[in-house]
């Protein structure tokens, strides 16, 4: 009776199905957001708001062993033409992607003489022998620029600007301004994307400012005063730099309303991080959508960790210094646990070979901050770099290099 009670409960294990299923996540790029779901069912679809339909047909045997998954329907985003699926997955702590040899390559490893390509997998095309049950599985939407064929690191409109204009951009010989007539003056030149850089005044509001001591001062060109310690917003409000106006996070934001074509990184520098995002989720209350056009800067990842305890921006980018070109894979795992999009570095420490590695990982790589040197932006964005952060380098220079803007 034992030996029969025994067959059957073997009978019964080998009858169940296994509970281990494949847990795929479609990690947006593009897309309107994150979504993520198990693959168990012979039938299986997502339904993205607004943009059609992503479905896997899966079949499996009784150990629960994917037979096969099948890609039937695909996304569109504003004017990216979409292209397929890379898939990556996290093996101890490195992120793999999936070449078209069926084996599994980090992004340091991909860039070798002898690496073979990442697969990427195609409407129609069956994907579920590519994994194994049990796995957590990334597919990252891959696009092209139907304008200009160029392939889009991300389907989003903010990450196809060569150039950004720093603190607004000069104007008149002048830096570091972040000023009206700096931003109108670069618009005028043909930028669309700019960075900003945000301080509190003593009343805790978001004026645009690198700040108003003696020191900063002398960098933006505002005429140092002992009363500056106190700053509340009235009084830099009657403040001007070189003749030119200044202007809060409300001037900010009726600039992205009078301009939709424009784009903003926001810097927050080293302090009161969490406090600065808080004030500025309370100026944009009502216009969410204004959101989605700034990239936020995160100085390292505990300033990072501040600024996502408040909220999960869209758009997020974080500084490495140069004691990360050794380790880039540490820095591209970080990345992709917590949404990151963008890595940025000084200019200067740009190398063809980290730029090639941080581009095969899928992210956006900027460069800060070029002063002048038109030849050098030509360097930097042959290498792959996306965006470089510039005083005085124009879209004008950069379009007579041959690279269009």
């Amino acid at each position: 009776m034992r030996a029969i009670s025994g067959i059957k409960k073997k009978i019964g294990k080998w009858l169940k199905p296994n509970k281990k299923v494949t847990t795929i996540i479609y990690a947006g790029n593009g897309a309107d957001k994150v979504h993520t779901e198990k693959v168990q069912k012979e039938e299986f679809q997502i339904q993205e708001p607004g943009a059609g339909i992503w479905r896997f047909v899966v079949q499996q045997k009784i150990s629960g062993k994917i037979e096969e998954m099948e890609l039937e329907d695909i996304f569109s985003y504003g004017k990216g033409e979409f292209l397929g699926y890379y898939a990556r997955k996290k093996q101890g702590k490195r992120w793999k992607w999936y070449t078209e040899n069926g084996q599994w390559y980090s992004s340091t490893n991909l860039v070798k003489a002898d690496a073979p390509k990442k697969k990427m997998f195609q409407k129609g095309e069956r994907i579920g022998k590519a994994f194994k049950t049990g796995e957590k599985v990334y597919l990252i939407a891959q696009w092209k620029n139907p304008e200009n064929g160029e392939v889009m690191q991300t389907g989003y409109p903010i990450f196809s600007h060569k150039l950004m204009a720093h603190a607004l951009g000069a104007h008149k010989g002048k830096c570091y301004t972040n000023t009206l007539e700096a931003f109108e003056h670069s618009y005028e030149e043909g930028y669309r994307y700019f960075e900003v850089d945000v301080a509190l005044t003593a009343e805790d509001e978001l004026v645009l400012s690198h700040g108003w001591s003696e020191k900063e001062c002398k960098v933006t060109g505002m005429k140092y005063k002992p009363e500056f310690e106190h700053m509340t917003r009235e009084q830099f409000k009657k403040q001007t730099i070189s003749g030119m106006h200044v202007m809060d996070l409300s001037d900010l934001k009726g600039i992205m309303n009078q301009y939709p074509d424009t784009y903003f990184e926001i810097d927050f520098h080293r302090t009161d991080a969490a406090k600065k995002v808080k004030v500025l989720l309370e100026e944009f209350a009502g216009q969410e959508a204004l959101l989605d056009r700034l990239l936020i800067q995160a100085e390292n990842r505990k300033i990072f960790a501040e600024i996502d305890g408040v909220y999960h921006f869209l758009n997020v980018q974080l500084i490495l210094g140069k004691e990360w070109l050794e380790k880039l894979e540490e820095g591209i795992a970080f990345a992709f646990e917590h949404g990151i999009e963008t890595i940025a570095m000084r200019h200067a420490y740009f190398e063809e070979s980290a730029v090639r590695i941080l581009k095969e990982a899928g992210l956006n790589v900027m460069a800060y901050t070029l002063k002048d040197d038109v030849s050098r932006a030509k360097e930097l964005l042959t290498m792959g770099v996306n965006t470089i952060c510039t005083d005085f380098v124009r879209p004008k220079d950069i379009l007579e290099s041959g690279l269009d803007n």
